[in-house]
């Protein structure tokens, strides 16, 4: 079903209906209309159970004495006809009631609704059944009588009316879709909160559903306008990403979340279809019917062609067809007539069209166009149901592979409209990017393989050495997931198909990654998978050795006291800190206030490796023995600081093939837990700032976490599918560089960093500290420990910065041009197409020419020192 949180123009209709009904009656009830006529009784409908998720706790002690779940309050189903008589009893009623300006905003956008649909159909020349328009003009009759009865009661604002008209239609971007799209004062509407029923009134009015062939029409035009706007939106994302304005795998997720909530739009109207013969391929067909008479075709040149086994359409009326989705639904369902369950679908030679995305598709013809749908589609097909007769295990399942699967599963019964959908979605994209989405698919290769290098690079780099927070147990997970991604380089589809017996090897180099060619969001989810992946690797490595942020506090130390060359920057660790965010390197009071002198470089250190702060207060005041460690232990790196990535890392990651469960506090995690904000979007690029103020961002993280925990309750505003897949994909966006930044690479960077401070240090520190200050190699960082605590004085000695100066030195050689100024993983990066730009950083063209050298030296240089 449609997800809680999400508003269709559908859902807004019939809210509009029912709050007209439930008001009738309400008020009707209250005003001494007859009990008994508006009371649930034999016509009525009870409410039906839902089944409740599992309660924890006292509640669901309590809960399991009273029986489960309460089903509710009843509901009754206010006939039509019963419309004018609870208004004229309400028009009559002494002393008079006012009429809210809500019930008449409401019930005027219900009647401009269906008669401007009414008057559309008839304005090009659908023919229409008397019986049937009675039907629908009856509906638009009982809400006019009750508008005129009530109208004496409403304010003179309430009582003015209009019917958009075609010429004051707003030219939006749907404007050529105005014969079946809402009018704007409709799709802008408020939400209307439904009367709560009066005192000891336990019961919810609803309106009569109307089931006549044109309400399903005009219910599933409704739909289509929903659906529409999806479409749109998907494109508008994927002519971004072509542009560079969207990451693959942004583009992605966001795009299988749209068809998701397609699905959704669709599943609520499931009903619907089973009361219609031939379900939604006949509205289908219906809705082609009538955008080819609005596009001013004759009856007879459009009906003609639907029962063709060659031509289910002209070919001149291809975008007709394309915009109702005809066409996609007759090539699925083609599909189930060549499924086998003992074999694997496969094409003849010679049976499809050459599909050459290079070509102008503009220029084609209509029958051009559609057997390159054809051959799109039976291709992508093939790979599919290799994927599920073959290769179960792959990493990647987006809305088209499940309905690939629902297919298979259910071949004798009819294609479900949502799998159409997603063949649509899968067909926009294809025309979007054309011959662009090859430069997608080596997008993600060229990422996969440079995750699979830096695997292979920290392995080697740390070799044997070991500590208690990184087991070798780690180490050979570490191993599994470079072999899981090799595998999928090799293309096991192909590998899988090439062990059939009636496998047969085309001439010249064999095709591989077809499937990866063809479906631009299978790409992207697998790159989403592995990155998101890598990135908890990358974290889980920096919390285990404490490099990354105890090199931090190094850095942050030396910048302040002007111990680095002027114009020397660390930007890898800018970026990280930027990133990551000062929570994850300071600790304690005015964690978002840097240490700006010794004792404070001192005392936060200690703090974040997990000193009690017991151990810098007042030693009178301590009782008994101190315990130096603290309970929390070593500070790490906040878990999930990508926020809305990690929500969807549970859907996309570790093998779950199931669905979001959009609840509306998941929707106002995205929409208020992201640490960004879109402040400028234009035709050519997007601008996406991080919160800036930690006031407004712990403000902001805190009141989605609150509504996680369930001290505060979501908001009930609902939004439209195509509003939440803008924010979602600014959201996903503007995490995409935190969680694609090679944080693996920064360790090795630190650690080594960290080796030459402590070599250059040594001498000194052994005079003053003895031999064995340091111990084994994973107590290196506490080297920074040892500096700090000469520097504050906190040895019982004077305050004494030589330590520090030396290991400026040191480290202002580390970040000199020779040694890759300090941006070898905002290189990489780069190199991986995402365009970083610091503050006070100067442009260098050669810096992307040389991330070849800096990518070959991830191995050989991080690996120059060991103990």
């Amino acid at each position: 079903m449609l997800p809680e949180p999400l508003l269709s123009i559908y859902q807004q209709y019939k809210q509009d209906t029912n709050f007209v009904a439930s008001w009738l009656a309400s008020t009707a009830k209250v005003c001494g209309y007859p009990a008994d006529l508006i009371s649930p009784d034999a016509s009525s409908t009870p409410q039906p159970k839902v089944k409740s998720a599992r309660s924890k706790g006292k509640a669901r002690k309590t809960g399991s004495k009273k029986g489960g779940a309460s089903s509710g309050p009843s509901k009754y189903i206010i006939p039509l006809v019963n419309f004018v008589p609870l208004a004229n009893h309400i028009s009559q009623y002494k002393p008079l009631v006012s009429v809210p300006d809500a019930f008449a905003t409401t019930i005027n956008r219900l009647i401009d609704l269906r008669r401007g649909f009414a008057e559309r159909m008839e304005e090009h020349g659908m023919n229409r059944d008397p019986k049937k328009d009675g039907n629908h003009n009856f509906f638009v009759g009982v809400l006019e009588a009750v508008r005129d009865s009530l109208k004496p009661r409403m304010s003179s604002k309430a009582t003015e009316t209009g019917i958009p008209s075609k010429d004051t239609k707003d030219k939006n971007k749907f404007a050529g879709l105005w014969v079946y799209e809402p009018s704007q004062a409709f799709l802008d509407a408020p939400a209307v909160e439904r009367p709560q029923p009066g005192a000891g009134d336990g019961v919810i009015y609803e309106a009569e559903p109307q089931t006549s062939t044109d309400d399903t029409l005009f219910t599933f035009c409704l739909l289509m306008t929903d659906l529409h706007k999806i479409r749109e939106q998907v494109k508008w994302m994927w002519s971004n990403h072509r542009t560079g304005m969207f990451d693959l795998a942004t583009a992605a997720v966001a795009t299988n979340t749209a068809v998701e909530f397609g699905h959704g739009l669709i599943d609520e109207l499931e009903p619907l279809f089973k009361t219609v013969e031939h379900g939604a391929l006949n509205l289908v067909t219906q809705f082609y019917c009538m955008l080819c008479l609005y596009k001013g075709l004759k009856e007879e040149d459009v009906m003609g062609n639907l029962d063709s086994p060659t031509e289910w359409f002209k070919y001149d009326h291809y975008d007709i067809a394309d915009e109702s989705f005809i066409m996609t639904y007759r090539l699925l369902h083609l599909l189930p007539h060549s499924i086998d369950p003992k074999t694997l679908p496969s094409i003849r030679e010679g049976t499809l069209a050459p599909y050459n995305p290079n070509s102008n598709r503009e220029s084609k013809s209509g029958k051009e166009k559609f057997l390159e749908d054809k051959s799109l589609i039976i291709e992508v097909f093939t790979e599919l149901m290799t994927i599920i007769r073959l290769v179960p295990e792959y990493p990647a399942c987006d809305e088209l592979l499940r309905a690939i699967k629902e297919i298979d599963k259910n071949p004798k019964e009819p294609v479900p409209f949502w799998a159409v959908f997603a063949a649509q979605i899968f067909l926009d994209i294809q025309h979007t990017l054309r011959g662009s989405a090859l430069k997608s698919v080596e997008t993600m290769f060229n990422q996969l393989d440079s995750m699979r290098k830096d695997l292979e690079a920290h392995l080697e780099f740390h070799g044997s050495h070991r500590n208690d927070n990184w087991p070798a147990s780690n180490d050979r997970l570490l191993a599994e997931k470079i072999k899981q991604i090799q595998w999928l380089l090799d293309d096991p589809l192909y590998r899988a198909r090439s062990r059939l017996p009636h496998f047969r090897r085309e001439p010249g180099p064999p095709k591989l990654h077809r499937l990866l060619l063809y479906s631009p969001v299978i790409s992207g989810l697998i790159l989403f998978r592995f990155r998101y992946e890598v990135y908890d690797i990358g974290i889980a490595v920096a919390n285990a050795w404490g490099s990354i942020v105890s090199m931090g506090h190094l850095y942050n130390a030396l910048q302040a006291e002007n111990f680095l060359s002027p114009g020397r920057s660390w930007l890898d660790m800018r970026l990280a800190m930027t990133l990551l965010g000062d929570s994850s390197f300071w600790v304690g009071e005015g964690a978002f206030i840097r240490p700006s002198n010794p004792s404070e470089y001192f005392r936060r250190f200690c703090l974040q490796q997990g000193i009690t702060a017991a151990a810098f207060g007042d030693p009178s005041k301590r009782r008994g023995k101190l315990n130096l460690n603290s309970r929390a232990g070593p500070r790490k790196i906040k878990d999930a600081l990508a926020a809305v990535t990690a929500l969807f890392a549970k859907r996309y990651c570790n093998s779950y093939s199931g669905q979001v469960d959009w609840t509306p506090e998941y929707v106002e995690d995205i929409l208020a837990h992201s640490g960004s904000e879109l402040t400028g979007m234009d035709d050519s690029s997007l601008v996406i700032e991080s919160i800036d103020d930690p006031a407004k961002l712990r403000e902001k993280r805190a009141r989605a976490e609150n509504k996680a925990k369930g001290k505060e309750k979501a908001t009930a505003t609902k939004i439209p599918a195509a509003e939440l897949v803008t924010a979602l994909v600014t959201c996903l966006q503007a995490e995409s560089v935190e969680v694609a930044f090679p944080y693996l690479v920064l360790h090795r960077m630190a650690w080594r960093f960290l080796h030459i401070v402590q070599e250059e240090c040594d001498p000194l520190l052994r005079q003053m500290y003895g031999p064995g200050y340091l111990g084994p190699e994973h107590r290196l960082p506490w080297v920074i420990g040892w500096i700090f605590m000469a520097a504050s004085g906190s040895d019982g000695g004077p305050p004494d910065l030589t330590l520090l100066r030396l290991a400026g030195e040191a480290l202002d050689e580390c970040l000199s041009p020779e040694m890759g100024n300090g941006s070898i993983a905002i290189n990489i990066a780069r190199y991986m197409g995402f365009d970083i730009v610091l503050g006070e950083e100067e442009d260098d063209e050669d810096d992307i020419d040389e991330v070849e050298r800096f990518m070959r030296s991830m191995v050989v240089g991080m690996n120059v020192v060991k103990r």
